[in-house]
């Protein structure tokens, strides 16, 4: 028995663009105890984004390497510093945190990106 090709079928509905993309350079940090916090200002993050959507963070490390969030960055001992993002309508809140909770300095400034994909 081989196999052979069927019918062709039916031409399929055009796509639309629903992929959404920004970066952001942050330095402004607030501290809460043993953490820092900033937001990040997207309005592509919608009532519709955060019920239907996917939404992806990126931190950028060294010169175009980006690492998906939550992500444990290893930058000065063997204590990773987490940064945790958290999403609402319009905006990431971006959490700085060591792995053990102990104080940590302010991280400065960073770049990030931001993906919102539209759901069904």
């Amino acid at each position: 028995m081989s196999c052979q090709k069927g019918e062709t079928g039916p031409a399929g509905k055009d796509g639309t663009n629903n992929v959404h993309s920004q970066t952001f350079t942050t330095e402004v940090w607030t501290q809460s105890g043993n953490t820092y916090i900033c937001y990040l200002n997207d309005a592509d993050i919608t009532q519709e984004i955060l019920d239907k959507g996917v939404m992806n963070s990126y931190i950028e490390i060294g010169t175009g390497n980006w690492y998906s969030l939550p992500y444990n960055y290893y930058y000065v001992s063997s204590i990773p510093l987490s940064f945790l993002p958290l999403y609402s309508l319009g905006k990431v809140r971006i959490q700085a945190i060591n792995y053990d909770n102990s104080p940590i300095s302010d991280p400065g400034m960073l770049t990030f990106k931001v993906v919102c994909i539209e759901g069904n």
